[in-house]
């Protein structure tokens, strides 16, 4: 697994891709799918092609209300620190969403 590293080029700031990419479907919406982490990740960058939610732990949901007590799982993350987590739970309420996952040592 690539270490995570940001390069200047042209004073623009741009990372490699990393040589660990999991893509999960959302088969049904509203259900949530499991992804373990894989050894040594630290990073993880998501793109879905619709919005979606995670949880590190305990299982996404799509909150059908306020939920105030501090358990919400967290709307569209661009990335999470990882090192300490097994298993990433995500959700979406669109059946056939794809959620791309883009691990970094």
């Amino acid at each position: 697994m690539k270490q995570f590293t940001i390069y200047a080029d042209d004073d623009v700031p741009v990372r490699e891709m990393s040589d660990t990419v999991y893509s999960t479907v959302i088969s049904v919406g509203g259900t949530a799918e499991s992804v373990t982490v894989p050894a040594g990740a630290r990073i993880v960058f998501f793109k879905a092609t619709a919005d979606f939610y995670v949880k590190t732990s305990g299982t996404a949901a799509v909150p059908s209300g306020d939920v105030l007590d501090g358990s919400a799982s967290l709307l569209n993350p661009e990335s999470l620190y990882v090192e300490r987590v097994s298993t990433l739970s995500l959700v979406s309420s669109s059946g056939g969403a794809i959620i791309n996952m883009e691990f970094f040592a």
